[in-house]
Protein backbone atom coordinates (compact mmCIF):
# COMPACT_ATOMS: atom_id res chain seq x y z
CA UNK A 1 0.00 0.00 0.00
CA UNK A 2 0.86 3.73 -0.51
CA UNK A 3 1.73 4.70 3.33
CA UNK A 4 1.23 8.27 3.52
CA UNK A 5 -2.34 7.37 2.47
CA UNK A 6 -2.08 4.03 4.97
CA UNK A 7 -1.47 6.81 7.83
CA UNK A 8 -3.46 9.12 7.14
CA UNK A 9 -6.49 6.20 6.43
CA UNK A 10 -5.87 4.99 10.16
CA UNK A 11 -5.46 8.73 11.27
CA UNK A 12 -9.10 9.27 10.27
CA UNK A 13 -10.32 5.54 11.54
CA UNK A 14 -9.18 6.70 14.93
CA UNK A 15 -10.64 9.97 15.07
CA UNK A 16 -7.54 12.06 14.58
CA UNK A 17 -6.53 15.06 12.19
CA UNK A 18 -4.50 13.79 8.97
CA UNK A 19 -2.36 16.19 7.99
CA UNK A 20 -2.93 18.01 4.81
CA UNK A 21 -0.73 15.39 2.73
CA UNK A 22 1.85 17.81 1.38
CA UNK A 23 5.03 15.94 1.82
CA UNK A 24 7.05 13.13 3.36
CA UNK A 25 7.94 15.61 6.42
CA UNK A 26 4.55 14.90 8.67
CA UNK A 27 4.20 11.54 7.84
CA UNK A 28 7.72 10.57 8.90
CA UNK A 29 7.24 12.34 11.47
CA UNK A 30 4.07 10.96 13.06
CA UNK A 31 5.47 7.63 12.14
CA UNK A 32 8.78 8.48 14.74
CA UNK A 33 6.50 9.65 17.09
CA UNK A 34 4.59 6.36 17.61
CA UNK A 35 7.10 4.35 17.54
CA UNK A 36 8.74 6.05 20.25
CA UNK A 37 5.63 5.93 22.36
CA UNK A 38 5.18 2.55 21.26
CA UNK A 39 8.47 2.45 22.88
CA UNK A 40 7.56 3.69 25.59
CA UNK A 41 4.72 1.09 25.92
CA UNK A 42 7.47 -2.10 25.84
CA UNK A 43 9.42 -0.29 28.16
CA UNK A 44 6.89 0.08 30.90
CA UNK A 45 5.80 -3.01 30.59
CA UNK A 46 9.30 -4.48 31.25
CA UNK A 47 9.98 -2.41 34.16
CA UNK A 48 6.69 -3.82 35.30
CA UNK A 49 7.36 -7.36 34.45
CA UNK A 50 11.25 -7.18 36.10
CA UNK A 51 10.29 -5.20 39.03
CA UNK A 52 12.40 -2.70 38.57
CA UNK A 53 12.72 1.47 37.58
CA UNK A 54 15.45 2.01 35.12
CA UNK A 55 16.68 5.09 34.76
CA UNK A 56 18.71 4.90 30.68
CA UNK A 57 18.04 2.47 27.98
CA UNK A 58 21.22 1.53 25.67
CA UNK A 59 20.33 1.17 21.92
CA UNK A 60 22.49 -0.44 19.64
CA UNK A 61 23.04 -0.95 15.64
CA UNK A 62 22.25 0.68 12.62
CA UNK A 63 18.87 2.71 13.82
CA UNK A 64 20.72 4.91 16.41
CA UNK A 65 22.01 6.82 12.84
CA UNK A 66 18.52 8.05 13.21
CA UNK A 67 19.05 10.84 15.50
CA UNK A 68 15.45 12.38 15.50
CA UNK A 69 13.80 8.46 16.25
CA UNK A 70 17.11 8.09 18.89
CA UNK A 71 15.65 11.61 20.56
CA UNK A 72 11.99 10.65 20.38
CA UNK A 73 12.82 7.79 22.09
CA UNK A 74 14.67 9.51 25.16
CA UNK A 75 11.74 11.64 25.41
CA UNK A 76 9.16 9.11 25.36
CA UNK A 77 10.62 7.29 27.67
CA UNK A 78 11.49 9.98 29.80
CA UNK A 79 15.01 8.75 30.20
CA UNK A 80 18.70 8.81 28.62
CA UNK A 81 19.54 7.11 25.79
CA UNK A 82 22.96 6.04 25.31
CA UNK A 83 22.98 4.87 21.78
CA UNK A 84 26.30 2.87 20.02
CA UNK A 85 27.69 1.13 18.80
CA UNK A 86 26.42 1.34 15.54
CA UNK A 87 28.04 -1.50 14.22
CA UNK A 88 26.73 -3.78 17.30
CA UNK A 89 26.27 -6.99 15.74
CA UNK A 90 29.66 -7.21 14.10
CA UNK A 91 31.40 -6.41 16.93
CA UNK A 92 29.48 -8.68 19.54
CA UNK A 93 30.21 -11.58 16.91
CA UNK A 94 33.78 -10.61 16.71
CA UNK A 95 34.25 -10.38 20.46
CA UNK A 96 31.98 -13.55 21.19
CA UNK A 97 34.46 -15.78 18.85
CA UNK A 98 37.25 -14.19 20.80
CA UNK A 99 35.62 -14.92 23.73
CA UNK A 100 35.20 -18.51 22.55
CA UNK A 101 38.55 -19.10 21.39
CA UNK A 102 40.08 -17.92 25.01
CA UNK A 103 41.70 -15.20 23.84
CA UNK A 104 39.45 -13.07 26.67
CA UNK A 105 38.77 -14.77 30.33
CA UNK A 106 35.29 -13.19 31.01
CA UNK A 107 32.21 -11.50 29.70
CA UNK A 108 33.22 -8.54 32.15
CA UNK A 109 36.30 -8.56 29.90
CA UNK A 110 34.42 -8.29 26.75
CA UNK A 111 31.85 -5.86 27.85
CA UNK A 112 34.79 -3.57 29.29
CA UNK A 113 36.23 -3.67 26.05
CA UNK A 114 33.29 -2.54 24.01
CA UNK A 115 33.09 0.04 26.83
CA UNK A 116 36.40 1.14 26.39
CA UNK A 117 36.63 1.19 22.57
CA UNK A 118 33.02 2.71 21.62
CA UNK A 119 31.27 6.10 23.51
CA UNK A 120 28.37 5.92 23.02
CA UNK A 121 25.97 9.41 22.51
CA UNK A 122 23.50 10.22 24.90
CA UNK A 123 20.35 11.96 24.53
CA UNK A 124 18.46 13.45 27.44
CA UNK A 125 14.77 13.26 27.88
CA UNK A 126 13.03 16.71 26.79
CA UNK A 127 9.66 18.50 27.40
CA UNK A 128 8.60 15.43 29.34
CA UNK A 129 5.04 16.99 29.96
CA UNK A 130 4.48 17.55 26.15
CA UNK A 131 5.31 13.42 25.45
CA UNK A 132 3.57 12.51 28.45
CA UNK A 133 0.31 14.13 27.24
CA UNK A 134 1.14 12.23 23.98
CA UNK A 135 1.67 9.24 25.32
CA UNK A 136 -1.63 8.99 27.25
CA UNK A 137 -3.15 10.40 23.98
CA UNK A 138 -1.57 7.06 22.37
CA UNK A 139 -2.83 4.46 25.32
CA UNK A 140 -6.40 5.60 24.73
CA UNK A 141 -6.39 5.47 20.98
CA UNK A 142 -4.69 2.01 20.81
CA UNK A 143 -6.94 0.76 23.79
CA UNK A 144 -10.22 1.62 20.98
Amino acid sequence: KDMPESVCAYLKITGQTAPDYDGIGQIARIIMESLALQYKAAFMDLCRASGRVLDAVNILGGGIQNKLLTQFTANALGVKVYAGPIEATSVGNILMQAYGAGELSSLEELRQIVIDTYEPETYHPEEPDLWQKAYQKFVSIVRS
